[in-house]
């Protein structure tokens, strides 16, 4: 029941995450949301991880899957971001929380686990869901574009990478507070490269 307890608790703070960056996309823009994000989700689970348990020993391996991870994280997050603020919380997050198909179907394909009448029912009414949020978008939203609706749709294709990727590395090193962290430093490094390119308009 702790694993359930968790996943809801981090489906509540995601809610709240973008209910709030859709407030602040009234005065911002989506690097910037990404930029700060990041930057706390840093400094705050490093903080955890210093005063519980430590920096630990990892194989080089599991480190280079979260360094791959890390940087699907950032782009992952910067579109969730495009896309509440091109069509709303109430649309994107719907759309970005169909991450659960895509992974499934990289996990049952790549990492061997067996497709049940559950995740088949739940796959389904996930893209019955995507289709219903995404119809009649082009009336209710100004100036509607296609990828208005890709933004979001993108960024749960590549979040469906990101979880069995992580799965699959915390199977060598049983660290997700350190992890957290670490991934959250990488993310944070692709961003400010990004802003640091010369080919960059996008500024804080």
């Amino acid at each position: 029941m702790l694993a359930q307890t968790i996943a809801l608790a981090a489906a509540i703070a995601y809610a709240l995450s973008f209910i709030l960056s859709k407030r602040g996309l009234r005065y911002s823009r989506p690097i910037t949301i990404t930029f700060v994000s990041l930057l706390i989700q840093t400094v705050a689970v490093f903080t955890l991880v210093f005063l519980v348990t430590g920096i630990p020993v990892t194989p080089g391996f599991v480190l280079t899957l979260f360094i791959v991870a890390g940087v699907l994280r950032a782009i992952v997050r910067q579109l969730a971001y495009i896309g509440i603020e091109k069509i709303g919380a109430a649309r994107s997050g719907p759309i970005r929380a169909s991450v659960p198909l895509w992974s499934a179907a990289i996990a049952i394909g790549f990492l061997g686990e067996k497709m049940t009448a559950t995740i088949a029912a739940g796959t389904l009414l996930v893209c019955a869901g995507i289709v219903l949020i995404s119809l009649r978008a082009d009336r209710t939203v100004k100036d509607f574009k296609w990828w208005y609706v890709a933004a979001p749709l993108l960024a749960a294709i590549l979040g469906g990478v990101v979880y069995p990727l992580r799965r699959y590395a915390l199977r060598y090193s049983d660290e997700p507070f350190y992890f957290g962290a670490f991934m959250g430093n990488v993310g944070l490094l692709c961003v400010c490269i990004y802003l640091g390119l010369p080919t960059t308009k996008a500024k804080l």
